[in-house]
């Protein structure tokens, strides 16, 4: 009896310490150095509006990788502002002038995976990290004073846009009316609003939406098809009529609300014959979780039928992302009857990123040890470096031997722009279009709670490089041929890119 009850003690005793051990090993994996205190939301001083600033300013300036990139970009040197920064968030009167103010602040940052987290955002994002390896989002994330004070901004903060009530097309450099709006018609274009032509405006005004770089006409541009603008005045907008007339319109501004709440979809992929016994044609939306299952079977019996076709088409235009699993197992693995790889390398800098890099179990290394191939002039700020290859084996392989083409644009993003990288760095897939929306590579932004409002900011901790030593973010990932909608083929509702696909196999 004796012996069995020092067993058991011994057993408990094992148990306690691997109990402690791991308690303790998740605790070093993140230590704030600012905690949101545990009270509802109260009306914020200035100091404390600029106090939450300054914690950002520093956080960012300590971690965020592509200020230098953004500011080749746009022009605007987002570091550079901080005392105008400053004011504008001491001109705020009252909670919600200080969320618009940083909300705009951050949007000049001008990456599109660093931004402020609307209240329907962080509810929809709270609960999406879990396991040990999530365990430093979750504690920003989940910190009560946080949630609590979520609740709060829930009841402040619409999640809706102040948008021109217009929908527009980036065609071949121009901003083109996407639908007729009273008398003007689709494929008019927009020259300019509140007398300064369309680029100038856009220019001025990168605290509203995120911008592009159209690098075959040298100039940012807007892929949103809205234009986002300030409510409580009308706007003074001129169009060139596809007669070529001009036409002055005061466009007052409507209210776009946004609804990411909405089900699922039950399927995000579409199948289809382009040609009988020749072209295969699969469109993926979205790299959906949600889907991940359903639609691998429906891939699959479709790449049974088409398995012995000589050319597939493979387009993910418009597909701005989700989880690099479902490209992997459904979309690649069963095409290929052997491994495809891709070297890429990620760099980091900075102290607060460091817990998010732990829990994902990513060692680094110091930045003077990164091969030539992946150094540029980006790098010099960059302190730690991976590198790492992307691999994919094969998985119910159905033994297709065709040429795959990939259709691209520049709302390929995140993990649709990873699957696009890959493509290119492994040979899987010839790209078609034009250049993707890049920051693709690494792992998903870290977040970082501000102490007085509770409000979450993301952003990305990670310059993923490409397989050729181009620096993502800065150069995307380049179609091997490019093709572009043309404004006569959107007059005739023609496909430019996917026809450029067809031409091609032959």
């Amino acid at each position: 009896m004796k012996k069995r009850r020092r067993i058991l003690i011994g057993l408990f005793m094992v148990i306690l310490v691997l109990f402690l051990g791991g308690f303790l090993a998740l605790k070093l994996l993140v230590s704030p150095d600012k905690v949101v205190k545990a009270e509802p939301l109260k009306e914020l001083t200035s100091e404390e509006k600029v106090e939450d600033f300054r914690y950002l300013y520093n956080t960012l300036k300590d971690s965020f990788p592509f200020f230098e990139i953004e500011k080749d970009k746009t022009g605007f040197d987002w570091l550079a502002n901080k005392e105008k920064f400053e004011e504008q968030i001491k001109a705020a009167k009252n909670n919600k002038e200080f969320y618009d103010s940083l909300k705009k602040i951050v949007n000049m940052v001008q990456n599109a995976h660093t931004g402020l987290l609307s209240p329907m955002y962080y509810e929809n994002m709270s609960s999406g990290y879990n396991g040990v390896e999530n365990y430093a989002w979750k504690q920003v994330l989940a910190q009560t004073g946080v949630k609590e004070k979520y609740n709060d901004w829930s009841k402040i903060i619409s999640e809706s846009r102040t948008v021109l009530p217009i929908k527009l097309k980036y065609v071949e450099g121009k901003y083109v009316l996407n639908e007729d709006y009273e008398d003007v018609k689709k494929g008019d274009i927009l020259e300019s609003i509140e007398n300064k032509n369309i680029d100038s405006y856009l220019k001025d005004n990168l605290d509203k939406y995120y911008v592009n770089y159209d690098d075959k006409r040298n100039k940012i541009y807007m892929n949103s098809s809205m234009l986002s603008v300030d409510e409580g005045k009308e706007y003074k907008v001129t169009f060139i009529t596809r007669n070529n007339l001009k036409v002055t319109k005061n466009l007052a501004p409507i209210k776009y609300e946004q609804n990411s709440k909405g089900q699922p979809a039950s399927s995000y992929c579409e199948e289809k014959i382009l040609k009988e016994n020749k072209i295969a044609y699969l469109k993926v939306k979205a790299m959906s979780s949600d889907t991940l299952q359903s639609d691998k079977k429906k891939i699959l019996d479709f790449y049974g039928s088409i398995k012995d076709y000589p050319y597939l088409v493979i387009d993910i235009r418009g597909n701005g992302g989700g989880n690099d699993g479902y490209w992997k197992s459904n979309v690649t693995a069963p095409l290929i009857e052997e491994g495809k790889s891709s070297s890429i390398a990620m760099a980091y800098k900075g102290n607060y990123i460091k817990p998010f890099l732990r829990g994902r179990g990513i060692i680094t290394d110091s930045i003077e040890k990164l091969p030539d191939k992946f150094s540029s002039k980006y790098i010099a700020s960059m302190e730690r470096f991976l590198i790492t290859s992307t691999k994919v084996n094969p998985q119910n392989s159905v033994g297709f031997k065709g040429k795959i083409y990939l259709l691209v644009d520049d709302y390929v993003y995140s993990s649709s722009e990873s699957f696009a990288a890959f493509c290119k760095g492994s040979g899987f897939a010839q790209l078609v279009g034009t250049t993707t929306g890049g920051d693709g590579i690494g792992i998903d932004p870290c977040v970082v709670a501000l102490p007085n409002s509770g409000l979450v900011v993301r952003f990305s901790l990670d310059m993923g490089i490409n397989s050729d030593g181009t620096v993502n973010e800065k150069t995307h990932t380049k179609s091997d041929i490019f093709s572009e909608l043309t404004y006569e083929d959107f007059i005739k509702g023609e496909d430019t890119v996917l026809n450029k696909a067809v031409e091609l196999c032959k």
